[in-house]
């Protein structure tokens, strides 16, 4: 029989799941997945009977190159007015439909700083797919995909219309800190979900072994089947831990690469969520490098919820400004790329 390790019970100890999601707050930008993302967000915090809030930040920044179009200054005031009108609109007929407290909140300045400063109160944030510049999507990727570097919150990514409460979520989990704050969360955001544990199970050193000739019927098959059976005995500690004796969840181990796997079990299982923990890498690392969250964001097909390690007080609002910060000039980069863009296309254009 295999020993359960002590880090299950460490994961216990520290970064709480809340006890119940009080606040969520949607960020409205207008695009086309606008619709499911509040549909979401609402259908949400009716079953939690949590605060709404519609939150739509108007960056003047964005108004650069139609001023020099036109010669003259473009009426922020105006587009203010009109983000309020239909912000207004969106929250009445949410609460009415939906019967919650649906509140707006409009902010002038970069985006992804003011979307930071606004998340510190929510419990969850819930953003949509797609955003409404495919340009600097290109260039920088989706708005969620920022905010998954910036944000200390739990992240909701709507991919698809919400037409009722989530059914299966699918829970990879890699032992590491933030994964026993993931399997509360999915607990947490989707009670009448059925859950599925997954763990994928590195297979590098199975290649090595088969690239040293070590025989395949004798020591690779009984590594990999201890690892398998010290897998799902670690799986079933920290759901007992996390989940308590009232919810069940099921178990998946397989060998391979983490995000190939979820990807397929997304599929194989029908999950209409996934909710995957980020541990606290560096924000360059992951821009750099990727990370499995990332990956999953890009490839799952449903809803994706991320669930990121919670920093220690001084480290993390360092780390935090740091990921701001560095997003921050990378948007200004884009935009000055595109302008750039735009000028050659106008300076090529038949006269």
């Amino acid at each position: 029989m295999d020993v359960v390790s002590n880090d299950e019970r460490r994961l216990v100890e520290r970064d709480p799941c809340p006890t119940r999601i009080a606040c969520i707050l949607a960020v409205v930008d207008f695009a086309r997945s606008l619709d499911a993302t509040l549909r979401r967000a609402a259908l949400l915090a009716a079953e939690h009977r949590a605060q709404l809030t519609l939150l739509h930040v108007v960056d003047p920044a964005g108004f650069r190159p139609l001023r020099e179009w036109l010669g003259r200054p473009a009426d922020v005031e105006l587009k203010l007015g009109q983000a309020r009108a239909t912000l207004d609109r969106l929250a009445v007929e949410l609460a009415g439909r939906h019967r919650l407290d649906a509140r707006v909140e409009l902010r002038v300045g970069e985006a992804q700083q003011e979307i930071v400063r606004a998340a510190q109160r929510a419990d969850l944030v819930v953003v949509g797919a797609k955003g409404a510049n495919p340009l600097r999507e290109l260039l920088l990727g989706t708005p969620a995909e920022g905010l998954l570097r910036t944000v200390r919150r739990p992240l909701l990514l709507v991919r698809r219309p919400a037409r009722q409460f989530y059914r299966r979520a699918l829970v990879p989990l890699d032992f590491a800190a933030c994964s026993g704050r993931a399997l509360q969360w999915a607990a947490r955001i989707a009670p009448r979900a059925g859950l599925q544990a997954f763990h994928a199970i590195d297979a590098s050193l199975e290649m090595k072994l088969r690239a040293l000739d070590v025989p395949e019927d004798g020591v690779v098959v009984d590594h990999r089947a201890r690892a398998q059976r010290h897998a799902c005995a670690r799986l079933h500690a920290l759901a007992a831990e996390r989940l308590g004796p009232g919810r069940v969840a099921g178990y998946t181990v397989r060998h391979g690469d983490a995000a190939s796997l979820i990807l397929a079990e997304e599929g194989r299982i029908g999950a209409d969520l996934v909710v995957i923990g980020q541990d606290g890498h560096s924000a360059l690392a992951s821009f750099l490098l990727g990370s499995v969250a990332q990956r999953v964001l890009r490839g799952a097909r449903c809803d994706t919820l991320v669930v990121p390690r919670p920093s220690s007080p001084g480290r993390g609002t360092r780390r935090g400004e740091c990921a701001v910060a560095g997003s921050v000039l990378a948007d200004r980069w884009a935009r000055h790329l595109e302008a750039l863009r735009e000028e050659a296309g106008e300076e090529q254009a038949p006269r």
